[in-house]
């Protein structure tokens, strides 16, 4: 991939992750469902479901939730990108 094309793809998770209808759909035409998650959020599995769970997860206890992103790294030949974001949101419940 080049780097437009890595850049489009994180735009696009992070975009999907800021919109409150968690839609399984929309995230496989983002990623493959056979993904893996380097580092999972405790307590979710390392793969699309638990990207769909935390999500879930975050607007429930955060309606508001919204992330940003700053900066990016990317490396083409790995096909890796590091983003810096600002996340914000108010709390309104708990995340479980």
């Amino acid at each position: 991939m080049s780097r437009a094309q890595l850049l489009e793809t994180v735009s696009s998770m992070i975009a999907w992750i800021n919109t409150k209808n968690v839609d399984p759909a929309s995230l496989a035409a983002i990623v493959d469902q056979n993904v893996v998650v380097p580092i999972p959020y405790p307590g979710n599995t390392p793969d699309f479901a638990g990207l769909l769970s935390v999500t879930e997860n975050i607007h429930k206890a955060s309606p508001d939730f919204n992330m940003a992103i700053c900066d990016s790294i990317v490396d083409e030949t790995d096909h890796k990108v590091v983003l810096k974001l600002n996340n914000t949101g108010t709390q309104a419940g708990y995340f479980s």
